[in-house]
């Protein structure tokens, strides 16, 4: 069940119920804006009351989702968007938002009835923009993952590219690499550095001393790296 409330100071919030939850959840998503999971068991007062505890947390997240919404209605047409796409959009006698990449070109087609910064249009090139990045990480990451394993010395079983949505990455305990397709949103050094992040895991499990102790000697500046990704933020 899902329903919205307004939150003073913050605006509306939807509250989804879950049978699966045993805590509140709070998101702030591109889009969607507010989104709160609610236990089975818990009300939806308290699910307010736990919106407003993390009321500063919340307003600096809205701060960096509508920063990112503005960048969805601020490209020019024919501008490269992603590290190989040009993005075309255009109003067309259509009856709905059509999006299709190919050839390097995100091309969004948008009714007339529509803006050009209207969140079906925004919507319509995240889209887009997401789809280019998956062919670019499919290009990509495979390979530059085996280079800087051999040159490291790690080893890994398989490697996935994903639309992760909470995690850049991430190790599993048989040494399976999932990458987040957003990476090629990022810096190089960034990128490679997601990358032995999970490689890293492959040999030391956890984030203890001797994790850091390894990264920083494959990555150069383990610790600032780390501090530069965490300013970045993967899109909901």
């Amino acid at each position: 069940m899902t329903i919205t409330r307004l939150a003073e100071g913050i605006g509306t919030v939807t509250l989804r119920r879950s049978r699966r939850a045993r805590r509140f959840g709070i998101r702030v998503t591109l889009f969607d804006g507010v989104l709160v999971t609610v236990p089975w068991f818990a009300s939806y007062a308290s699910a307010m009351e736990a919106v407003q505890r993390n009321r500063r947390w919340i307003l600096k997240e809205m701060d960096r989702a509508g920063e990112q919404q503005r960048q969805f209605g601020a490209h020019s047409e024919g501008e490269c968007v992603t590290r190989a796409h040009r993005l075309l959009v255009e109003q067309g006698d259509v009856g709905t938002t059509m999006v299709r990449v190919r050839s390097g070109v995100i091309a969004v087609r948008y009714p007339r009835t529509l803006h050009l910064d209207s969140t079906p249009v925004r919507r319509a090139i995240q889209s887009g923009i997401l789809a280019a990045y998956r062919i670019e990480a499919h290009a990509y990451l495979p390979g530059r993952a085996r280079e800087l394993a051999d040159r490291h010395g790690f080893s890994y079983r398989r490697l996935f590219i994903k639309d992760l949505r909470s995690r850049w990455g991430s190790c599993s305990v048989v040494n399976n690499i999932n990458l987040a397709l957003q990476l090629m949103r990022l810096s190089d050094d960034l990128v490679d550095y997601v990358i032995l992040h999970e490689l890293a895991h492959t040999k030391v499990k956890d984030h203890g001393a001797g994790f850091w102790r390894l990264l920083d000697q494959v990555s150069g500046d383990a610790r600032g790296l780390d501090r530069r990704l965490r300013k970045e933020r993967l899109w909901e």
